[in-house]
Order: C-alpha cells, then sequence, then structure tokens
C-alpha cells in the first residue's frame, strides 16, 4: 500500500484530503492512495530510443513489428501488407480507426465490423511496456478478442508516444485516462503468469490470439 503522514504530507495531498473531507461521499482507501500519487509520480521524460527496447524484447516472444516512418507511409505498407496476404476482409471496430483506414483502403479491400468472415483484426491500443514487450489494452480494444470467430492474427496500430518503461509507468497514465476500467495486459510470454498488479490495481490478462503485428509509427495516425 502506498502510504503516507499528516507530518509530511505536502500541500497538494493536503488540499486533496481537505476537498474529500467537505463531502459525504465514501472514497476507499487505495482509491485516495492512487489519486495522490498519480498527482505525484514523474518517471521522466522518456528516451527517444526506449522504443528499441520495447522492439527487442516484444519480437523476442515471437511478436513481429512493421516500422512506419510517417502516416503516408502506414496508409502505404497497411494496403501492401493487406492484399499480399490477401486479407480481403479486415475486421476494424473502433469507429475513428474503422474511418480512418477507409478513407484510403484499397478499393478490393474490405472493413468489416463484426468478427463473422475477417481475416484479420486491426485496433489502436493504449501503451508499450519496453522493459518486458508487452502491450496495454483497455476494454474497448479488448472486447472481441476472446471470441472463437475472432481472427488468428491481430495488428495493433501504435506510435512513439505510447512508449512507457514498465507497467507501472504505463498503468499509472493508464488510469489518468480510464479511472472507472481496469487495463488489460497483453503478453505473448509462453508460460502462464501469475495475476498482475500495479498501482494498487489488478491488471487483466488479455486472453486471445497471441499473433500480433504492431504497426508502429512516429507519428500518431489519428491525430
Amino acid at each position: 500500500m502506498f502510504g503516507y503522514n499528516n507530518s509530511i504530507m505536502n500541500s497538494q495531498e493536503q488540499g486533496l484530503l481537505e476537498a474529500l473531507s467537505q463531502t459525504n461521499t465514501y472514497v476507499p482507501q487505495d482509491t485516495l492512495e492512487n489519486e495522490i500519487r498519480n498527482n505525484q509520480v514523474n518517471f521522466g521524460e522518456v528516451p527517444e530510443d526506449l522504443d528499441l527496447e520495447f522492439l527487442k524484447n516484444f519480437t523476442s516472444k515471437g511478436g513481429k513489428f512493421v516500422y512506419c516512418e510517417n502516416k503516408e507511409d502506414f496508409k502505404e505498407k497497411l494496403n501492401i501488407f493487406l492484399t499480399y496476404n490477401e486479407f480481403g476482409k479486415s475486421l476494424v471496430w473502433e469507429d475513428n480507426l474503422f474511418d480512418h483506414i477507409k478513407s484510403f483502403l484499397d478499393p478490393t479491400l474490405k472493413l468489416e465490423r463484426l468478427p463473422d468472415e475477417s481475416k484479420v483484426a486491426i485496433s489502436t491500443c493504449d501503451y508499450l511496456v519496453a522493459d518486458e514487450g508487452s502491450v496495454i489494452l483497455n476494454t474497448s480494444q479488448n472486447q472481441f478478442r476472446t471470441l472463437t470467430v475472432f481472427p488468428d492474427l491481430h495488428i495493433l496500430v501504435a506510435n512513439r508516444s505510447q512508449v512507457r518503461f514498465h507497467l507501472e509507468h504505463a498503468v499509472t497514465d493508464y488510469l489518468r485516462q480510464h479511472q472507472d476500467a481496469f487495463p488489460f495486459l497483453l503478453d505473448l510470454s509462453l508460460e502462464e503468469k501469475p495475476a498482475r498488479f500495479a498501482v494498487n490495481k489488478p491488471v487483466l490478462k488479455s486472453r486471445g490470439t497471441k499473433n500480433i503485428i504492431i504497426f508502429y509509427c512516429e507519428d500518431d495516425i489519428l491525430g
């Protein structure tokens, strides 16, 4: 548990506690601790070459990686990849990603919102965990992965701004964006690992295919 002492609390912590004390709402201890922690923790600036550490650890577990220099490079390489492998139908269920890919997709290729006849799935992800080569997904990104009709191949679209040092770093930033939803960890390790926790929160396992390709871009393709 993340502890604190009233005698050494900083002004930010005291302000948070005073605001909570003026309400009648019960706040669980771990929620309070996480709120204080999320406003304190600074993991430092992410170095530009941290993505190389992620790449090494991710590919060592069998993951595949396609580097895209920019948005136009991503469009070209995704079209080539889908056409060459004869993936006529791709599952894309996130609205913003669906609309973006549809805007440049080769007319011979189709997008589907349900995994009935799709040969490949394409989604975004939230964070890339450098020190272990794993990926953090949110609830929406993970929602179809356990279905038996989910494609065997899953393409994840990511960019440099999503690389984090380690699991605690990734989950801390995740909780700032998704306070009411647990993160899912996509780990390609063959051995079954015990339950994981970070920042006092359980990190759920993303079950489903481990046949993963990351299309990694310098910039956010949706930005």
